[in-house]
């Protein structure tokens, strides 16, 4: 007897565990930790990046002065595909604010930290 297969979700109901490693990827690129920001990243976005690039970004990142605070503003599956979250974020740096995302994308049960934009296209703070 076969029994029917149920759809799998691909998007958890819970987005906790993906919402504190975005804001932790955050975090370390805006106080220049290359090292821990690459070990955020999954397999593909690490392949994005040539010798030296990342620290390079994060040294462009910490000229503007120093990180005083991440904060959580929405999160949100992206329109176009929809096995994809994004995550807001308002970054006090110096004397700005400045806006920044993570996107994981969901496939079956795995998740892969794909992207990231500071400051982001995708937030108006």
């Amino acid at each position: 007897m076969d029994l029917p297969l149920l759809p799998l979700l691909t998007i958890p109901d819970d987005l906790s565990t993906y919402k504190a490693k975005a804001e932790k990827l955050v975090r370390a690129l805006l106080k220049g930790k290359e090292d821990e920001a690459f070990k955020l990243m999954s397999k593909p976005l690490q392949d994005k990046f040539s010798s030296g690039e990342l620290a390079q970004q994060c040294k462009n990142f910490t000229s503007n002065g120093v990180l005083k605070d991440v904060e959580f503003v929405k999160e949100f599956i992206d329109e176009k595909d929809k096995e994809m979250v994004i995550f807001i974020f308002k970054c006090s740096i110096g004397e700005q604010v400045v806006p920044a995302h993570v996107t994981f994308e969901f496939h079956g049960l795995k998740s892969y930290l794909i992207a990231y934009q500071i400051p982001s296209s995708k937030a108006k703070l």
